[in-house]
């Protein structure tokens, strides 16, 4: 576990990934009322906002929220253009209540392709918080008309989390190492939710750990091109 990055982190760790990225206006002060876990973050989470709504109809829902649940409800957006807003530095309401034992999993990375089966959901006896505990990314599609995830916009998603992950695994020091599997779904956490829709966890941690041994360099190349080269760090160094 880590604390909670400090936005100059977060901008200082997208910029060496070359995260393609917006500001939302507020995102460094932007949170929910219960703010970040006081034992620190233990892994990131994805999600798809399941919609056929324009990103910026997405992108205010998740600053704002909606009945029944107040934003902000990610800290990142991910849109169909490629680019990663960001939309709060504080915890934000995605991730609800989980199994306490894929957050363990999670917490240790003591799983191999897929952490434990989830079988709880928001009121089970048993089930824990994970807002303060997971960073949370919406990718902007999931419905009729838009029921995948683009491959840019796929691709800004591993880069944006890979710079995420980097960044918690220097907080935590050489003792603790973050790696792919510090990543879950919301279908992994509760078994209420089908998202990130479309995407297979397992290939969605091996990109990620693949982004982190390579460097920001070839990462940033992958993403640009969709061609995995180690030499692409000398293209971008």
């Amino acid at each position: 576990m880590a604390r909670p990055l400090k936005p100059q982190e977060i901008l200082k760790t997208f910029e060496r990934w070359g995260v393609p990225h917006d500001q939302v206006p507020g995102w460094k002060t932007r949170s929910n009322t219960n703010g970040w876990s006081p034992t620190g973050v233990s892994g990131c989470m994805h999600h798809h906002t399941g919609d056929d709504a324009s990103d910026g109809a997405d992108r205010a829902v998740l600053v704002k929220g909606r009945p029944g649940l107040r934003g902000p409800l990610a800290n990142f957006g991910v849109t169909d253009r490629g680019r990663v807003e960001i939309i709060s530095a504080g915890a934000a309401n995605h991730a609800g209540m989980g199994d306490p034992r894929v957050l363990k999993a999670v917490r240790h990375e003591s799983y191999d392709r897929f952490p434990p089966a989830t079988h709880m959901h928001q009121g089970s006896p048993g089930a824990v918080g994970g807002n303060g505990k997971f960073y949370g990314w919406e990718a902007y599609y999931g419905a009729g008309d838009d029921p995948t995830i683009n491959a840019l916009q796929y691709r800004a998603l591993i880069l944006s989390t890979a710079a995420v992950i980097s960044a918690l695994d220097a907080i935590d020091g050489p003792a603790v190492r973050w790696t792919g599997r510090s990543c879950i779904g919301h279908k992994e956490w509760t078994d209420h939710k089908i998202d990130p829709r479309k995407i297979d966890m397992s290939v969605d941690r091996a990109d990620i750990q693949w982004c982190l041994d390579h460097g920001p360099a070839a990462a940033r190349h992958w993403y640009e091109t969709g061609e995995r080269k180690a030499a692409a760090v000398a293209l971008h160094a």
